[in-house]
């Protein structure tokens, strides 16, 4: 099991990284920063539940009233992807980051 989470580890980054979906692009983050219950969500194909805990959501509202940053869960919720694009989704993230999420 440490040597799985170390592969993950190096193989994901630290970084979010910006997937195509649908006619956009939302923000992933490091598979190592996302909560033990969005690998079972995967598992069990229930992938709004994923996005939910895996997905940026850095959206600000300052003392102005005005935002900064995105909310790329609500994004994901608004196209409200198809399996076909969310099989799409997912294996251009594996492909970007070297893992595997589908085995």
């Amino acid at each position: 099991m440490a040597s799985a989470l170390a592969q993950l580890a190096a193989a994901g980054g630290t970084e979010p990284v910006s997937v195509p979906l649908a006619d956009t692009q939302v923000r992933v983050k490091p598979p190592m920063d996302w909560k033990a219950s969005a690998f079972e969500a995967l598992r069990e194909a229930r992938f709004s539940v994923w996005a939910q805990t895996s997905l940026v959501n850095d959206a600000e509202i300052d003392d102005d009233g005005k935002k900064s940053g995105s909310d790329d869960v609500a994004v994901w919720n608004k196209v409200d992807p198809t399996v076909r694009q969310v099989a799409e989704f997912l294996a251009a993230y594996s492909e970007l980051v070297g893992i595997s999420l589908g085995e």
